[in-house]
Order: C-alpha cells, then sequence, then structure tokens
C-alpha cells in the first residue's frame, strides 16, 4: 500500500474513533443535575441509604412517614436541615449546593420512588402539632410518658433508656443528634428497616392496649429527652478562708 495511502487510511480511523462522545459520558455541572437518583445518590444516600434505608438517619422509604410528612414539610427539611443535628441545610440560599429547583426534584422523586400509607393522613398522628411546638414537648406530661415507655419501650431501649436490645436512648448526644421532631417522628413511625415498631404496635403493647394518641407521643418523646439531660456537677467544696484565724 503507498505510503500516502496509509496514512489516509490511518487519518480515517482516529476520525471516526474520536466521534461525539456519549452523553452520559459529558460533564454536567452540579446546578443543572436534573435526575432524582442522581441528586440522591450525590446528596441523601450518605446518611438515607442506597435505597432510602438502612442508613444512620431515619428511612424514606416508610409509609407511614411519607404519608404524615407533607410535601412543603420535606421541602423546608431538605432546604434548611436541622440546625443542632446532622442534617444539614441543602439548599444554595441556606448555604448548600442544591437549588431551589433541585431541591423541589428531590422531593418529588421521593414521592414517587416511595409511596405513602393506603391510610389517610387525618387518621394519623400529626408529624408535627404546631408551629411553635413542633413535637408538643411544651404540653407534654413527662410522668405519663414515663409510665408509658415503662410498658412498651423499655423492653428493647432498657429501664431509663440504658439501651438493652436495641441501643441506648440516655445518652446526652442524642439531644444534639436528633432533633425533637424527629424524635416524634420516630415514635410515630418506628424503624421498618430496623425492626422497631410504629406508635400503633407500640401502643397495644402499653398498658393502654390501643394505639398511642398524639399526646401520648408528645409525652413519650418528654420522657425520653429527660434521660439525656447531662448529669448534674457536683458542687465544689467551699474554698476555706486562708486569713481565718
Amino acid at each position: 500500500m503507498p505510503k500516502r495511502s496509509l496514512l489516509l487510511l490511518v487519518a480515517v480511523v482516529l476520525l471516526v474513533g474520536c466521534g461525539k462522545p456519549n452523553p452520559a459520558d459529558r460533564y454536567v455541572r452540579p446546578e443543572n443535575v436534573t435526575d432524582f437518583a442522581t441528586l440522591f445518590q450525590q446528596n441523601c444516600s450518605g446518611c438515607h441509604g442506597a435505597e432510602g434505608k438502612l442508613g444512620p438517619a431515619p428511612p424514606l422509604d416508610d409509609p407511614l412517614f411519607l404519608s404524615i410528612a407533607s410535601d412543603e414539610q420535606l421541602q423546608q427539611t431538605i432546604a434548611d436541615g436541622r440546625p443542632g443535628t446532622l442534617m444539614p441545610a441543602f439548599e444554595k440560599s441556606q448555604g448548600g449546593s442544591l437549588t431551589a429547583d433541585q431541591v423541589k426534584i428531590v422531593v418529588t422523586g421521593i414521592r414517587e420512588t416511595w409511596k405513602g400509607s393506603s391510610v389517610p393522613a387525618d387518621q394519623l398522628p400529626p408529624y408535627q402539632v404546631s408551629t411553635e411546638d413542633p413535637a408538643g414537648l411544651k404540653t407534654a406530661d413527662v410522668a405519663a410518658g414515663k409510665e408509658l415507655y415503662e410498658t412498651s419501650c423499655a423492653k428493647c431501649h432498657g429501664d431509663d433508656g440504658v439501651g438493652q436490645e436495641a441501643g441506648p436512648l440516655n445518652e446526652p448526644a442524642l439531644a444534639r443528634l436528633m432533633s425533637d421532631i424527629v424524635l416524634r417522628r420516630l415514635i410515630i413511625t418506628g424503624r421498618p428497616d430496623l425492626k422497631m415498631p410504629d406508635y400503633a404496635t407500640m401502643g397495644k403493647r402499653s398498658h393502654t392496649a390501643a394505639p398511642f394518641t398524639s399526646q401520648q407521643i408528645s409525652d413519650i418523646a418528654a420522657y425520653v429527652r429527660s434521660l439525656q439531660q447531662p448529669p448534674a456537677l457536683a458542687a465544689l467544696p467551699a474554698a476555706e478562708n486562708e486569713n481565718a484565724n
């Protein structure tokens, strides 16, 4: 083959090999990502699990949770985070990395990927008691919560929350890692991915033998919070007066 023809053939092969890149391989600026699966994997799966469960944070594939939490509440939580906990703010206006539209995509994706319960929301305990007192702790009865805890929660979490089959609840660090509303949510929904029962099952195990009411859920949450108070420091002995005779 003449040298000129060989060079021409090589050039053609190189041109064919340098065709248009696969769209999936093209770089997409972070603010232009509109795929829920990608947004979830990059921002949520580390805490909530690759499939919305079995992560250190509460599961998102929980039908009961998706029934009691509104789109507005989900959007606010993702956008603003939960101050004082490990849940960061994700919206750019709050210092995060997602645009407002991407936050909406995540909310819609959660709804479409994991469906809610067939039980109407108005027949379930409210996720939020009020704007002023989201978890209802200000009006909770700690003594009543203690009684309910002892007959329905202590078997797994131990007396006084020291831990038994399940982890301890009396660690002061939990008060900083888990917001009041998340604590209330976990009493309502349980952790189905970790075999923790929901409010209805636990209520039937208690001395009331009925699903917990909204007030009883707040009472239990208040009692658990009381277990997480750091121990009081012992008073230091009064300094002796060196000038005393």
